[in-house]
């Protein structure tokens, strides 16, 4: 039994051929080909994915991820020259804890600070276990609450080193994961706008006066 080429079943699969010669290469199929067949389904498949592939779009928090990843090196430099203080307004460990829960270990800690016109809502998470900190936080506009806060760059920095990094969404939420050590900054560069410096409260290990993961 002849067989048809590699090239000749994509073109099958791609529709490239006349009426008579599908014909032809369908009957060959039906006659039992194991060969072409598996090389028809084959191009089939191939040409399936390359079709879905056009349309997919990657998450957005994977795509700012990615990104990430290649911020320029030393862009973070003089941020300390330039970065306005941002002024602690809440801290829940400040605020009496109901009485059932006084004396139980502190696993999370939220801040509120502001930096004109914008304020930063940090959840700060501590991992005993691990000695790690997690940052869940937003940047907002208090001026215009409605308006999202756009074009967001977050930098942890250990003196003049880069520690973390990452970018905000669209609604100026972002994520940092990191080792709780002495000597971190934590700055927020507002493209065109604004460098928010926040000091960082104390790690929340023990009774949450634990070593400082930044100047408080």
């Amino acid at each position: 039994m002849s067989h048809f080429s590699a090239a000749q079943w994509f073109e099958f699969a791609e529709r490239m051929i006349s009426a008579d010669e599908r014909a032809l290469m369908q009957r060959h199929l039906e006659e039992g080909c194991d060969e072409c067949r598996n090389l028809s389904a084959l191009w089939s498949e191939v040409l399936d994915i390359s079709r879905r592939e056009s349309s997919y779009r990657p998450q957005t928090a994977v795509v700012e991820s990615a990104k990430a990843i290649f911020v320029p090196a030393g862009s973070w430099k003089g941020f300390r020259q330039i970065a306005q203080v941002a002024e602690l307004i809440l801290d829940s460990i400040r605020q009496p804890a109901p009485v059932a829960i006084r004396g139980s270990t502190t696993s999370s800690r939220q801040v509120l600070h502001k930096a004109t016109p914008f304020m930063v809502d940090l959840r700060v998470e501590y991992e005993p276990a691990w000695k790690r900190l997690r940052l869940i936080g937003q940047v907002l506009n208090s001026v215009e609450p409605a308006k999202n806060v756009l074009d967001v760059e977050v930098f942890l920095l250990k003196g003049d080193h880069l520690a973390a990094r990452t970018t905000a969404n669209a609604s100026g939420e972002f994520a940092l994961e990191f080792q709780d050590e002495e000597g971190l900054q934590l700055f927020i560069d507002i493209r065109g706008q604004k460098v928010i410096e926040i000091r960082l409260p104390a790690s929340l290990e023990g009774d949450g006066r634990g070593k400082a993961a930044g100047a408080e």
